[in-house]
């Protein structure tokens, strides 16, 4: 095949180039252009994320006083009665020791919440119970107070029997306390 010669030859190859540079700008030029716009989007992304981490890097020994502050203060949760002030803890413990007193198949007599006592960082609130329970139901009530969560402290435990025709009552007068954080705010003081 022969190409044409003089003007319309050099339009000719002037075409032919431009058809094989479009080929290879479509080939190459444009995957690797976008290769390197989504380089730069990536340098974007981890110079922010860089930027974050310095600026976490600056706040970590007070986040981790305050992580270690939190883990302790979960820990203690555990055994802390919930209520958001003195007359709400000893609701909550009052109802829990009646509720296992008719368990035991006991009757609960009376009740009275003592007054608070507070240390430096907790408070005990504290619950005089009298009931009538016979043995069996008397161990098992003891072991469900002290195997319960939040903990419970027994006090003072005074026994008195009181025999009956069928079996044994006994007159159980219980003082029970258990730990809560006190109030914080200042209507408490």
């Amino acid at each position: 095949m022969m190409l044409p010669e003089g003007p319309r030859g050099r339009w000719l190859a002037l075409g032919i180039l431009l058809i094989v540079f479009g080929v290879l700008v479509r080939l190459i030029g444009l995957p690797l252009g976008s290769w390197y716009v989504s380089l730069l989007e990536d340098r974007q992304l981890l110079l922010a994320e860089l930027h974050q981490a310095q600026r976490i890097a600056q706040h970590l020994p007070a986040l981790q006083v305050h992580s270690q502050q939190m883990a302790a203060r979960q820990a203690l949760d555990v055994v802390l009665w919930p209520g958001s002030n003195q007359a709400l803890t000893a609701a909550n413990l009052q109802h829990m020791v009646q509720q296992q007193v008719s368990r035991q198949g006991g009757r609960v007599l009376s009740t009275r919440v003592l007054p608070a006592r507070q240390t430096s960082t907790l408070e005990s609130v504290s619950l005089q119970l009298v009931c009538q329970i016979d043995i069996t139901g008397l161990q098992a009530l003891v072991h469900a107070l002290t195997q319960h969560q939040p903990l419970l402290f027994f006090e003072q435990v005074h026994i008195q029997a009181r025999p009956q025709a069928e079996q044994t009552l006994l007159s159980v007068r219980l003082v029970l306390s258990g730990l809560r954080r006190p109030d914080l705010s200042p209507e408490a003081t």
